[in-house]
């Protein structure tokens, strides 16, 4: 008896294809998981960094840093954390964050020659008191009396 393997060769090279897809379409979303976590912890920490109070412009960005370091927890899936920096001009607190992924494949990578995808962003705010704060959310949300 005498059988074409056809569709054993078609099966395996669709079900590499596949399984590809599908694994780049979970680290994709793991990146973007990871990516608008990393965007509302700058947003948390740009918040916090404008109400904190300090007598001079060191010691104001060591108590930003220190607020920073319990926003980086394990929390992020995949990602490495790559940079952390906090800088006050005047009454002006930007804060910077990246991280990347390192991809398990190498043909993954489209946008470039190396393994890695990265991302980063920057808030800045300007620094208030924390009862003009509240009066800003209070007035926000219609309180005001």
């Amino acid at each position: 008896m005498k059988e074409n393997a056809y569709f054993t060769v078609e099966a395996a090279m669709v079900l590499s294809l596949v399984t590809s897809a599908m694994l780049l379409t979970v680290f994709l979303f793991i990146f973007q998981y990871d990516r608008c976590l990393l965007e509302q912890d700058m947003n948390v920490l740009a918040v916090c960094a404008a109400t904190v109070t300090a007598d001079s412009r060191d010691a104001l960005e060591e108590a930003v840093r220190q607020r920073a370091t319990g926003i980086f927890t394990d929390k992020y899936v995949t990602w490495k954390m790559e940079e952390l920096e906090a800088v006050v001009n005047g009454d002006r607190v930007i804060v910077k964050g990246r991280g990347s992924l390192t991809l398990p494949v190498p043909e993954w990578n489209f946008f470039g020659n190396d393994n890695i995808w990265s991302a980063g962003i920057q808030r800045e705010t300007r620094r208030i008191s924390p009862a003009d704060l509240i009066r800003l959310y209070r007035k926000i949300k219609g309180y005001e009396p």
